[in-house]
């Protein structure tokens, strides 16, 4: 045994020798050589436990083994990211395939560089786990490393493969966060996905990066953002994802592998046909015709019931090897199998002397993969004698050694299967459990690894489900909680906020303390509203909240009320926040000039513009500001200026409101506030689909991709409404509809569900979608009756749009009047001015007239944008009623004006409304038509098109030599 693992380590040292040499080979252009490649195999693969011989053919999946290929050369020869995810019940071979898909890669010229991760299940997930394997993988750090030395293995891997200085202290920071030998990340989520992405592309820079996540139906939902965010910000870099998971984790993770072209999802069935007996003759050579058709046919199809059963007969020993061949030891007796893979892989355990069974059970009370002094003391044995019993259930091929001197887990055992690994631990009494998982729960705390807390609380937190009762139980409960609440921070450093929920969660479970359980709840609401929502971060702020007002804190109280009002009007619910926020500044304004005052003036002016109540939400700002001011409190200061911005623009006073967007949107962005820059971005980008839509667009289309890197669904769908009504104007429709694809889902509010459809609805209407029961199906309804005219009035704004794209002009007033009534800014005077649109195409004076007295042109000044509009309105108005305005210059130079700034469909719908009013007497009119025409088409529009040409509006037409008027102009129009 000694000789054998030593042999295995030389080979190991001498596979990194050839590596490294290869690697210089190639920096110095020298051509590749397969041979290195061969040897990265014995470091990577060997030791795996099959020197028994009995190792299955690979049967039934070469169609699968096929599109690996297919996707890894692809991913090279494209330089795109791709995903590749295996689906499968246990035992139907996902690991043995991409055991062949790695062989494959190892035997290329191509320069691929490998790399492996597995979850581990534990809880929901240890937060990133598989992905800081890989990376401790690929620097060679090893478990239990010490600190100097894996910060030193970390920083020379960063800077082989990240060449700017610079640029490699920041990527090397990150990773040691994802590592746990840092503190907390210094920015926030996006800046860790950012900093651990530019990682893998720089790699990929060198050849094609393979990431291979196993199980990853037990990964944390952050693994799985970040390797979304992989496909989206790395898709230009060579970098294969391939995930193997059971079926599970579509049930976790709807619509996981979905993406499109970039995304394959393979779903392994059981073998089929012959393949079963195949892969029995394959392993077994030499058996006989009725005893291979009897495990065939019992097995199902699952490769893995096959391969135990084979097992089971070894170690039966009514099975034995000579040479390349087997033979049964008698023939004449018949073999029974097992009903199930279970019960198979549970005879075998049975069939295990008492000793063996018992360390067996021991181990996997560690999970999947354990070190062997970790085993050792959970047995309560000598670390020798554990080597020597794990060597022998090696050859029993329970467990397997794993060998690769890469790998964290070098010299590590982990168990054959997972499932092998599950029916030990199914045959531990409740007792029995407690007692191990203590005993693995103190081994970790003695390793006093950051990283290891979550492993640390689900051993505690195991010990005590096991023993819940009695002082034992008080016991282990203190230490389940004090290690969940460990872990929950853990995650909240990685930012990953949907696994530090669920550590909070386990422990208030094991909290009876009302005083500690109100302290959890106040922490995990952030976490909670970042990654559920609104509505849930704001049930546990109300259960600490309760608590806190119990006991007379005052100060916690009013802290945690201004998280919960700022909740609430971000759920766009102001009237219940006025109602929380009122007492709040009463009584802080009697008291002294502190930030928690500014930030409750802050709040309470918002829930008045939230009804468009300008002058009173300006009036209690000013307080806040002077306050913030004395204390220099920079994020209340940025905070005060985006909402006194709305207050100003609210009033009409636009370029002074749109300079204080700006400038609280700078301060925020130097304060590094998350929230605040959120909030920025919305009021700025709110501002600019006045003056500038492509500039709303760029702002608030940033704010969402922020929102969507820190895991803030709400904010993400609230900014890309204000994204979709700038992308309405430049023509970037295809942008509203992504949007909504990759937001949606089930943690999102009603309110901001709807938010984020709403505009997408204009899009769909425009391409001819039906719209009947959309504007009044459940997610429109869903928006409620909450209380803000901002709200109210956008359903009725969308219903105009949705009147004016299905060609169904007539009725677009109505909703838009409604809309402006509602709310007489940006959605409803956006609404209005496509009613006025719809009846300038129709030539129906009356409308426009009535629309212009609804919104007088001229009743408060507005941005570049929406002043030209309402302009252009008034011009028609003026051609309709038979005066003599100059439309041969207010429609030409609008024209020009919406091109300059790039508004693409407003160019085309200006150059129709030219048409229209121009009548027959224009010259130039079927280059205006065909410009327009040309640009609908390829925005995908069908239905107004059609109404249009049903009005004669697009018919062609020869203008006569003689009929020049107009034509100087429109020719300027149409050429820009």
């Amino acid at each position: 045994t000694v000789l054998v693992d030593e042999l295995t380590k030389q080979a190991a040292d001498l596979a990194i020798a050839f590596e490294a040499a290869g690697e210089r080979m190639l920096r110095g252009r020298t051509q590749p050589l397969v041979t290195w490649r061969a040897t990265r195999v014995v470091a990577e693969r060997g030791g795996q436990g099959r020197a028994q011989g009995v190792e299955p053919p690979f049967i039934g999946r070469a169609e699968e083994l096929r599109i690996l290929k297919d996707q890894l050369h692809a991913t090279g020869r494209d330089g795109r990211a791709r995903l590749v995810t295996v689906l499968g019940a246990p035992g139907l071979g996902k690991s043995r395939l991409v055991w062949e898909f790695s062989k494959y890669a190892d035997g290329v010229t191509e320069d691929i560089f490998w790399h492996v991760g597995r979850s581990i299940p534990y809880g929901d997930g240890i937060a990133y786990w598989a992905l800081g394997e890989m990376v401790r993988r690929r620097a060679g750090i090893v478990d239990a490393e010490p600190e100097v030395s894996a910060r030193r293995k970390l920083a020379d891997v960063v800077r082989r493969f990240v060449p700017d200085p610079v640029e490699a202290d920041w990527v090397e920071l990150n990773l040691s966060v994802l590592l746990g030998i840092s503190g907390a990340a210094s920015g926030e989520r996006d800046e860790l996905f950012a900093a651990w992405r530019r990682f893998f592309e720089r790699i990929a820079d060198h050849g094609t990066a393979v990431l291979v996540f196993e199980d990853l139906h037990w990964a944390d939902q952050g693994l799985l953002d970040f390797l979304e965010s992989v496909l989206e910000w790395s898709r230009s870099h060579p970098i294969l994802v391939v995930g193997l998971g059971r079926p599970e984790l579509i049930e976790r993770r709807p619509g996981w592998g979905m993406g499109g072209r970039s995304t394959i999802t393979l779903h392994l069935e059981a073998v089929a046909g012959t393949g079963m007996a195949d892969l029995v003759r394959g392993t077994v050579p030499g058996l006989p015709p009725d005893a291979i058709e009897s495990i065939a046919e019992r097995s199902e199809g699952v490769p893995l019931f096959a391969v135990e059963t084979i097992r089971m007969l070894l170690d039966e020993g009514r099975l034995v090897r000579e040479g390349e061949r087997f033979r049964l030891v008698d023939p004449d007796v018949p073999f029974a199998v097992p009903p199930s893979l279970q019960a198979l892989i549970a005879a075998r355990l049975d069939a295990l002397d008492t000793d063996e069974r018992s360390l067996l059970q021991d181990a996997s009370v560690l999970g999947r993969t354990f070190a062997t002094r970790a085993l050792a003391a959970v047995h309560g044995a000598d670390e020798a004698a554990v080597e020597a019993a794990l060597f022998a259930l090696a050859r029993k091929e329970l467990v397997v050694r794993d060998t690769d001197p890469r790998s964290p887990e070098r010299d590590q055992y982990g168990f054959v299967h997972g499932l092998v690994r599950d029916i030990a631990y199914g045959r531990l009494s409740r007792h029995d459990r407690a007692t191990r998982h203590l005993a693995a729960a103190r081994y970790f705390e003695g390793l006093d690894e950051e990283e290891l807390s979550g492993v640390l609380a689900s051993h505690y937190l195991d010990a005590w489900r096991a023993t819940p009762e009695g002082d034992q139980g008080a016991v282990l409960a203190d230490r389940a909680r004090a290690a969940l609440r460990a872990a929950a921070e853990r995650a909240m450093t990685l930012h990953a906020n949907a696994a530090a929920v669920d550590w909070f969660e386990q422990a208030l479970a094991v909290t009876n303390d009302p005083a500690e359980r109100a302290v959890i709840l106040l922490r995990m609401s952030e976490p909670a509203e970042a990654s559920r929502g609104f509505l849930e971060g704001m049930r546990y702020l109300r259960g600490a909240i309760a608590w806190y007002e119990a006991q007379g804190d005052v100060a916690t109280t009013d802290e945690a009320l201004i998280r919960l009002v700022r909740s609430h009007i971000m759920a766009f619910d102001p009237r219940e926040a006025r109602r929380l926020i009122a007492p709040v500044v009463e009584r802080l304004a009697a008291g002294p000039a502190t930030v928690t005052a500014a930030a409750a003036y802050n709040e309470y002016a918002r829930t008045f513009l939230f009804t468009s109540d300008y002058v009173e939400g300006l009036r209690q700002l000013e307080p806040g500001l002077v306050i913030a001011e004395r204390l220099g409190a920079l994020v209340t200061i940025a905070e005060l200026l985006t909402t006194k911005a709305w207050a100003l623009s609210g009033l009409g006073r636009l370029r002074e409101g749109g300079a204080l967007a700006m400038g609280g949107l700078e301060l925020a962005e130097q304060t590094d506030s998350t929230a605040t820059m959120l909030r920025a971005r919305m009021n700025a980008s709110n501002w600019y689909c006045e003056e500038d839509p492509r500039r709303a667009l760029d702002l608030a289309s940033g704010g969402v991709e922020l929102a969507r890197r820190i895991g803030h669904g709400d904010w993400a769908a609230g900014l890309s409404s204000n994204a979709a009504l700038a992308a309405l104007l430049t023509g970037d429709w295809d942008r509203i509809l992504t949007l909504r694809e990759e937001l949606d889902g089930e943690h999102l509010s009603a309110v901001s569900r709807f938010a984020l459809h709403a505009w997408s609805w204009v899009v769909d209407a425009y391409r001819g979608m039906d719209m009947t029961g959309t504007l009044d199906g459940p997610i429109a309804l869903g928006r409620g009756d909450d209380g803000t005219t901002q709200t109210q009035g956008v359903l009725p704004a969308v219903t105009a749009y949705v009147h004016f794209a299905s060609g169904d002009l007539e009725h677009v007033a109505e909703s838009a009047i409604e809309a402006y009534r509602q709310y007489p800014e940006l959605e409803g005077q956006s609404a209005l001015l496509v009613a006025a649109r719809a009846a300038i195409l129709l030539r129906d004076r009356a409308a426009v007239r009535r629309i212009l007295e609804v919104m007088p042109f001229g009743s408060r000044p507005g941005g570049r944008w929406l002043t030209t509009r309402l302009a252009l309105i008034q011009s028609a108005l003026d051609l309709l009623d038979g005066g003599d305005t100059d439309m041969t210059h207010a429609y030409p130079a609008a024209i020009g004006t919406f091109r300059a700034m790039g508004l693409t469909a407003e160019v085309a719908f200006t150059q129709l409304e030219l048409v229209a009013l121009g009548g027959d007497t224009l010259a130039d009119r079927q280059a205006l038509l065909d410009e327009a025409v040309g640009i609908l088409r390829s925005l995908g529009v069908r239905p107004l098109i059609d109404r249009l040409a049903a009005l004669g509006l697009l018919r062609e037409r020869v203008v006569p030599a003689t009929e020049e008027r107009l034509s100087t102009a429109a020719g300027r129009a149409a050429s820009g």
